[in-house]
């Protein structure tokens, strides 16, 4: 499991990831991850804001 701090943009992008913690050889690719994810656009009392928030990773096995 990594947990990744995101930096939302108003057009619900993610700007920055960093990994904050978890397994460190899982850090690049959970926060390769975290960089393709799209959000709802984010907003404070109607109007387009910035958002920080987590985004928790698990990774397993790979069944074939």
């Amino acid at each position: 499991m990594v947990q990744v701090e995101v930096l939302i943009n108003v057009d619900g992008s993610v700007l920055k990831a960093r990994a904050r913690s978890g397994n460190k050889l899982l850090h690049p690719e959970a926060e390769k991850a975290a960089l393709m994810t799209k959000f709802n656009k984010p907003s404070i009392y109607g109007k387009p804001a910035r958002a920080v928030g987590f985004i928790v990773f698990r990774f397993g096995k790979r069944e074939d």
